[in-house]
């Protein structure tokens, strides 16, 4: 009798922290206002650092609310965090 045994490749997810694949500045942000970036993009600018933390600044309205894509994930324009930022930027400096 010949046994013939299957493997089968399983998908290991893993943990990658925002902003860890993502090279996107701030000039990108600001040369394309009306593009939408993802969390990670918004991570890769030094403005999160969790997808916990997103969720809580965003609940908080420390963080202008998502777009929410039909495939579920989480966008802002370009345009929404750069105007966000500079808001900030002149409330700390007074």
């Amino acid at each position: 009798m010949e046994t013939t045994t299957q493997t089968h490749a399983t998908s290991v997810k893993r943990y990658i922290p925002l902003g860890s694949t993502s090279n996107t500045t701030l000039s990108e942000f600001r040369a394309q206002p009306d593009a939408l970036f993802g969390a990670h993009d918004v991570a890769a600018v030094g403005i999160i650092g969790s997808r916990a933390s997103l969720s809580r600044a965003v609940r908080a309205g420390k963080l202008p609310k998502p777009i929410r894509l039909p495939s579920g994930r989480l966008a802002w324009r370009g345009r929404v965090i750069t105007d966000w930022l500079d808001n900030l930027e002149r409330r700390c400096a007074v």
